[in-house]
C-alpha cells in the first residue's frame, strides 16, 4: 500500500517549504526534468512546475528517500514572492 506524506513549513529565513514524500518505487537514476517515464506521459508536469517555482525565486529538489522506498519532492519559495504573486 502506497503512502503519501505532505509537510508545509515556514522557515526562519522567510521561505515556504512544501515536501511531498511517498513510498513508491522511487526515482529512476535516468530521471530528467522534461522527460517522462510513462508510456503516455509528456514530461511537462515537473518541468513546468520547476519553471514556475524558479520564476518565483524558489527551487524544486527531487530525490529518493534515504530510508526505504519512495521519493521526496521539496519545493522552497520565498514567502514575500508568493505574497507579491
Amino acid at each position: 500500500q502506497r503512502r503519501v506524506k505532505l509537510s508545509i513549513q515556514a522557515s526562519p529565513v522567510g521561505d515556504l517549504a512544501v515536501s511531498i514524500e511517498d513510498s513508491g518505487a522511487g526515482i529512476d537514476e535516468q530521471f530528467e526534468f522534461g522527460k517522462s517515464s510513462e508510456a503516455d506521459g509528456h514530461g511537462v508536469g515537473l518541468d513546468l512546475s520547476r519553471r514556475i517555482v524558479s520564476d518565483l525565486g524558489g527551487q524544486i529538489d527531487l530525490s529518493n528517500r534515504s530510508s526505504g522506498n519512495g521519493a521526496v519532492l521539496r519545493i522552497t519559495v520565498p514567502l514575500d514572492r508568493l505574497v507579491q504573486a
